[in-house]
Order: structure tokens, then sequence, then C-alpha cells
């Protein structure tokens, strides 16, 4: 080799190992904290670990749903996997108005989802905050979230396409919640549903005109649940039935999928869906009208 290749040789070799120097440098100052996405890192890691020690969480990825975060530079990354469902949502770090906030702007596919992960990442930050778990998710419906403005945690805008939400990092929801009268039965209603069907293979609940009955048999759940008329009050009823109800996240999603208002009769998936069903032999209904039956199949015996 000439001396002026060898020359050339260690030029370039000292070139390659500063790169690599200043590579290390920066990976190391990134995890470090350093640099504008080194501190935000800094600032989501809490934010990561809470959510992902939530006991929602942790429900879901025991039942073989795969739940996992990341952080991509100014970004908090919630990638959902189950079995017909793939989805991520990326919440962005921003300051607002001097305000630490989780920016996320989604539609509505698979909104059931969607609003599970929204949720569990309010609660997160909530705990974060110095409240316990459940005080977000067990007390506010997803609609509510409309109510608030992001002094109190959280503000959530609709423009008809898409949604968007932001999440005050420093303010717990929880600490302003407001009180409300729902006219139809809530998640929150009737949280203890699994325990009573175990036990007694039944469950009932009324609420203004609203009147649900449930039975649990060995081979599917049977919803029957009454209004004074097919309104929205009562799909929302039987959308929290289903939230509530130990089914795997997608039968619950398939159903609103599939089925986004009270409409006619109609089968899909695990669902036979019965509008104007006749219960002249249960007695729980007084009055026999306005009755909707949903069948849910515990094994996929119906073809898509």
């Amino acid at each position: 080799m000439t001396k002026g290749n060898k020359i050339r040789l260690f030029i370039w070799g000292f070139i390659w190992l500063c790169v690599l120097a200043a590579v290390g440098v920066g990976i190391y100052s990134f995890y470090k904290g350093y640099g504008v996405y080194g501190k935000i890192r800094q600032e989501l890691l809490p934010i990561e670990k809470a959510f992902n020690n939530l006991n929602g969480i942790q429900r879901y990825k025991n039942s073989n749903v795969t739940i996992k975060t990341s952080i991509n530079k100014n970004y908090l990354i919630v990638s959902y996997k189950a079995e017909k469902i793939k989805l991520s949502l990326n919440f962005e770090y921003k300051i607002i108005d001097g305000k630490r906030v989780l920016y996320l702007k989604f539609n509505d596919s698979y909104q059931v989802t969607t609003e599970f992960i929204i949720k569990e990442m309010i609660e997160a930050i909530s705990v974060l905050n110095n409240r316990k778990e459940g005080e977000i998710f067990n007390k506010i419906e997803f609609d509510d979230l409309y109510d608030y403005t992001l002094d109190k945690g959280v503000n959530l805008i609709y423009d008809n396409i898409n949604q968007e939400l932001f999440i005050n990092i420093d303010e717990s929801l929880a600490n302003n919640i407001i009180e409300k009268v729902t006219t139809y039965i809530t998640y929150y209603d009737i949280k203890n549903i699994n325990d009573d069907l175990f036990a007694y293979g039944k469950f009932d609940y009324s609420k203004y005109e609203i009147t649900l009955h449930v039975v649990n048999y060995d081979d599917s759940y049977a919803i029957y649940i009454q209004n004074s008329s097919y309104n929205n009050d009562l799909y929302k009823s039987l959308l929290s039935v289903i939230y509530a109800l130990n089914l795997d996240e997608t039968t619950k999603s398939d159903f609103e999928l599939n089925y986004p208002e009270i409409t006619d009769s109609k089968e899909f998936g695990n669902y036979i869906i019965t509008v104007g069903a006749d219960v002249t032999d249960l007695d729980e209904f007084i009055n026999k009208d306005n009755v909707v039956k949903v069948e849910i199949l515990k094994k996929k015996e119906l073809n898509n």
C-alpha cells in the first residue's frame, strides 16, 4: 500500500470514528434527557410507565390482547393488536398556552377500542396526579369528555370527520368531574353484572324508563332491554351492557361496527338481534312492547 493510500485510509477511518462517536453521544444524550427530544422522552416516560401498570391494561394483556407503548421523538405511541383489530394511536407531546399536553387526532375507526385506550391514557395521567385508578374509567362516559376544558384536564372536539383530544398532563380530570344525571344505563351502573351472572345466572336492572334483563346460558348471553321507544338512550344502555360483559374485545367492537343504532333485526358474527322481541313469558317486563333481544354466542358458531 502506497503512502498516499495509507494517509487516505487513515483520514477516512478517522472520519468514520468521529461519525460513530457523534452517533453514540447523540444516543446517550437522548436517553439521558439531553436535547429537545431527550427532554421530551423524560417527560413521557412516567406516563408510559403509569399506562402500562394500570390494572385495566394488565387485564387485556392477560386475555391475549397485545398492547405495546413506545416513544418516538415527541410521540407516545400505543399499539393495540387483537384477533381482528390492529390499531395504533399516536399521542403527541405539545406545549399549549404554557400547559404540557398530550394531543391525539383520531376518527371513528375501531371506536370501541379507541375510546378504551383514550380513557386508560386519561386514567394513567390521573394516577400520576395522585388520584386512584378507576376514578376516570368507572365514572366518566366517553361522551362526557366533550363537557370539559383543558383547564379541567381534558378537551375533546368533534368536527364531523375527525376528533381532536387534548389531555392536560398536570391536571387530573378526576379533580373536576361534573356530576351528571343520565337517563340511560351506564357502565358504572352495572359494573357488577358479571358477578351476578356467575352467582345467579341472571342480572336485572332498571333506570328511569329502561328495563334490563340478562340471562347467562352455557353457550350464550341473552340480553333483553326495553324503553318507551327505540331511541338513543336504549342503544347507549345496550352498548354499556356489551362493554360490561366478559367478552373479548373483538366481539365488543363487532357490535358497534355492525350495529351503530337500533334499526331492524340483524344477525352478524356472534350476535342475533331481535327488535320487537316476544317477552310474553318474562315476568320482568310488565309492558311487553319495545323490547330488543340480543343473543351473544360464547363460541363463534355463526358465520360472518
